[in-house]
């Protein structure tokens, strides 16, 4: 079953276009890029080596506005797991719990904890209804790491530590991972 998705709302103001999707297979980094009546966006993402984590930067030549949420794929697909999500101190936070715990002696929980940056002077971000909701962006960094098989509350605290010491620039998390992906 697939854990879960992190999900990146943005508003076109008319017709997208111009729209590119791209995968640098030297650095794994792949690339959404759209042209809106308002100017051009990216989203660029890595899965780093270095930092165990998902890492993505939304920006574009005009401030960005979006909507982002860790939430259940299809909960059709999993019918024994129930899901809960948070937003605590602008990280979002995803537990998955599958109802029969005496098949998961180390604590039959799953999840993700996702820090969410907002760079810009005129920036602003609200949490409403468990989603991070951000206006007026230079740019939006979101990092992300995944927990499997652990107990939730443990594995929240120790994920939210990592990311607090992750490095809080794309440029910087890209380089790191790319050494190592290049091995």
């Amino acid at each position: 079953h697939p854990a879960l998705d992190l999900a990146v709302q943005m508003t076109t103001v008319g017709p997208f276009r111009d729209y590119l999707r791209s995968l640098d297979f030297s650095t794994g980094e792949s690339v959404v890029a759209w042209r809106d009546d308002t100017g051009m966006y990216e989203r660029k993402t890595i899965v780093s080596h270095a930092d165990d984590a998902l890492v993505m930067r939304i920006g574009g030549d005009m401030p960005v506005d979006a909507v982002i949420s860790l939430a259940v794929h299809d909960p059709k697909d999993a019918p024994d797991i129930a899901f809960e999500s948070s937003v605590e101190d602008a990280a979002l936070c995803f537990v998955g719990t599958y109802a029969d715990q005496s098949l998961y002696p180390d604590g039959g929980q799953f999840g993700a904890v996702a820090r969410v940056t907002v760079v810009g002077e005129h920036a602003e971000h609200v949490v409403r209804d468990n989603e991070i909701h951000v206006t007026g962006a230079d740019s939006i960094l979101i990092v992300l790491k995944l927990f499997a098989n652990e107990e939730a509350s443990a594995a929240i605290s120790r994920l939210r530590s990592a990311l607090d010491t992750c490095e809080d620039d794309y440029v910087h998390l890209l380089d790191r991972h790319v050494s190592l992906h290049k091995d």
